[in-house]
């Protein structure tokens, strides 16, 4: 991977990879719509994975009680040791700020130890190699490593910082089962320009809570205390800082419908597979990938939050439920709900247009199968800002409905949905083209998107012993984007010749 600073990226982050998987070198730039496109076994999935990953490591919450808060930050996010220069400048800080009811400027001290803690983070390190690990279903780091290669899996990410020209720089390498951390805050100098006034007052107010007279941490202006101040004026910061991982992000792996129609045996398997090898993996027990291991826990409580865990239920969205709905009567030409059974587990049930009675999913086709978790997913958890992560949205669907679907999908990118896709369609790659072209049209009535909101990249198998690689495909002249597809499409047509004259030679 390149050591020189990433260049300037016009989508939401920049990711680079080298040695992940079957790749050697990938650098992509997310946008609201990105897809990956190319071959089989050339990393689309590892890619989209590890993005997968970062959004899970990088999204925490905070718990909801005020101590989890404080346990979480401290155990997760890590902090910085408080020296006595900064001690005296936090309960300055901190007293000019209740005087004033609202925060007054930084000292310079602040700045330079919440800068510190962001750029080398004490417990992110781990974290990360942590949810890197369950993502991909490894027990080892190791194992992601291109094969042949001794060189560690490096990645790099770069986010533009929401209020000035600089960039939070990202760089990890694996070794062995551990991540090597190490990041830099680019622009303007102040950490704290990126975050919203709010967002610091928010900060006070929790120093101002009720429960620290109850002891559960020491009294207002101790060491202890301004420790737990500036370890949240730090992950205030950084979520500032990593804005395009706040989101909610959602992964829907490939062959849905298998999935679909064997969770129950599945999770049965799961269960007793617990029961009998405790926590820990046995040689015969694969780990789970978590990407897999979300969506089935995902299907288990979609349609039911409010009822089983209504402190955490997502409230369905009015923006995103009509397209929900479009989306079945273009494509599913029917309706897909949830149901429960005796026993309290998720069934899925389908009804075709016009049809009086419901189908149990497993008597739908492969088509409906495998695009009702799309709808079930937009209808029950996705909301504005989230990121969908959808593997071949065009398996088992006719070239015509492969067309429909990526319409719909670019109306949910317009929306305010983000979107990537691996996919293996040429269908997909054709309708994108001309929903860009139809941006450039004046009058329409069907969804466009706009060119600086599609990201399209190739994924080019490896040559002799090198790993793939990744390039950026513009559209060509011709209003296309080109994927190789034409020259598989020449080869057969070449074959089709070839054996047409053989035949009328008489063999």
């Amino acid at each position: 991977m390149n050591e020189d600073p990433l260049p300037s990226t016009p989508g939401d982050f920049r990711l680079e990879a080298s040695n992940l998987g079957p790749l050697a070198e990938a650098a992509v730039d997310l946008r609201p719509l990105t897809v990956f496109v190319g071959p089989s076994n050339t990393g689309k999935s590892y890619l989209a994975t590890l993005l997968y990953a970062l959004h899970r490591s990088f999204s925490e919450r905070f718990p909801a009680s005020p101590v989890g808060r404080d346990l979480f930050t401290r155990l997760i996010w890590g902090g910085t040791d408080l020296d006595e220069a900064t001690s005296r400048d936090l309960r300055d800080w901190l007293s000019r700020a209740e005087a004033e009811e609202g925060a007054a400027p930084f000292p310079s001290s602040l700045e330079s130890a919440v800068r510190r803690s962001i750029e080398q983070p004490l417990g992110l390190a781990q974290g990360l190699a942590d949810k890197v690990r369950w993502c991909f279903g490894v027990d080892s780091l190791e194992r992601l490593v291109r094969h042949g290669q001794r060189a560690a899996t490096r990645v790099s990410l770069r986010i533009p910082r929401p209020s000035s020209s600089g960039n939070l720089d990202y760089r990890f390498n694996s070794h062995s089962d551990d991540i090597s951390l190490s990041g830099r805050i680019g622009g303007q100098p102040s950490v704290f320009g990126d975050c919203t006034p709010d967002s610091l007052e928010s900060v006070l107010k929790e120093m101002q809570n009720p429960l620290l007279s109850l002891g559960m941490v020491s009294e207002p202006g101790a060491d202890r205390d301004l420790d737990r101040l500036l370890r949240l004026l730090t992950v205030r910061v950084r979520q500032s800082l990593l804005h395009p991982f706040q989101r909610s992000a959602y992964y829907l792996p490939a062959d849905r419908t298998g999935v679909m129609h064997s969770h129950r045996v599945v999770v049965s398997s799961l269960i007793r597979s617990a029961g009998s090898a405790g926590l820990r993996p046995t040689d015969d027990l694969p780990l789970l990938p978590g990407v897999l291991a979300d969506f089935l826990d995902q299907l288990l409580t979609l349609g039911r939050p409010q009822a089983l865990f209504p402190a955490a239920a997502v409230r369905p969205s009015e923006t995103i439920q009509p397209l929900a709905e479009r989306f079945e009567q273009a494509v599913l030409r029917g309706a897909v709900r949830t149901d429960s059974t005796a026993a309290n587990y998720p069934e899925f049930l389908y009804r075709p247009a016009g049809w009086r009675r419901d189908l149990p999913l497993t008597q739908a086709s492969s088509m409906v199968s495998e695009l009702a978790p799309i709808v079930l997913y937009l209808r029950h958890l996705v909301r504005l800002g989230d990121v969908l992560i959808i593997e071949e949205p065009e398996a088992h669907l006719h070239p015509a409905m492969q067309v429909e679907v990526t319409r719909r999908l670019a109306e949910l990118v317009e929306a305010g949905v983000r979107i990537v896709i691996t996919t293996h369609s040429e269908w997909v790659l054709e309708e994108l083209a001309n929903l860009i072209r139809l941006s450039q049209v004046d009058d329409r009535r069907e969804p466009a998107l706009h060119p600086d909101r599609v990201g399209v990249w190739r994924f080019h198998p490896p040559e002799e012993k090198d790993g793939a690689s990744v390039t950026e495909i513009e559209m060509g002249d011709a209003g296309l984007f080109e994927a190789g597809y034409e020259q598989v499409a020449m080869e057969v047509h070449n074959r089709w010749a070839d054996l047409a004259g053989l035949a009328n030679n008489g063999g």
